[in-house]
């Protein structure tokens, strides 16, 4: 298995007649969550932090929009 970036970049290397277009402003984002494909954080595993990271995150993502 490979991540999206990579399947995407291999794709494109693998078909070079097929045209890449890309959109500016991006048209969405990633939202801040634990990632269960890097691993979780030091602070993802502290129950007593659970609280006070997904505020944060709340946070995080309510000012991206």
């Amino acid at each position: 298995r490979m991540h999206i970036d990579g399947a995407y970049t291999t794709f494109r290397q693998q078909h070079p007649a097929i045209v890449t277009l890309i959109a500016d402003p991006s048209l969405g984002f990633q939202r801040p969550s634990p990632s269960n494909i890097a691993g979780y954080r030091w602070f993802d595993h502290l129950p007593v932090l659970t609280p006070v990271v997904s505020t944060v995150r709340k946070v995080k993502t309510w000012y991206q929009r």
